[in-house]
Order: C-alpha cells, then structure tokens, then sequence
C-alpha cells in the first residue's frame, strides 16, 4: 500500500499529538482528512490544475486513459 507524508502545521501538530497522548481515537478524522485528499486529487484531474495552481501539459493524444481515471478497479 502506498504511503503519503503531511507536514502539518506547527499548532496542528501539537493538537495531533495531545490527541494520541491522551488516547483519543482519531480514525474519523482521519477517513475526513483521507476523503478530503481525495476529492482535492480527483479535481485536479478533472481540471488539469496543479497545487500551485499551474496547469498541467495536456496529455498526448492517444495517452494514457488510466491517468484520466477511466481504467479504475469498479470505476
């Protein structure tokens, strides 16, 4: 499984880890944050646009359908 690394903001991070110290269960935030992730990512494929807000080069024609999404598992 692929692993991704956030560099949080300092004050967040704090509240990240009072929460694990005092035992919290932060799995729904989590699935929030992941779900966020995720429909950010599927967006920015839909548009062509960068975090930075550059666009992205135009696929080839003929290029890769996967990377539009159209070869998904059940999608």
């Amino acid at each position: 499984m692929p692993n991704i690394t956030i560099q949080l903001d300092t004050n967040v991070q704090r509240l990240f880890d009072e929460g694990k110290r005092r035992g919290l269960d932060t799995a729904g935030l989590m699935a929030d944050i992941g779900e966020t992730l995720l429909e950010n990512t599927q967006q920015r494929f839909a548009t062509g646009v960068a975090p930075d807000g550059t666009a992205w080069a135009p696929l080839k024609s003929g290029g890769p359908s996967r990377l539009m999404g159209y070869c998904r598992a059940g999608g």
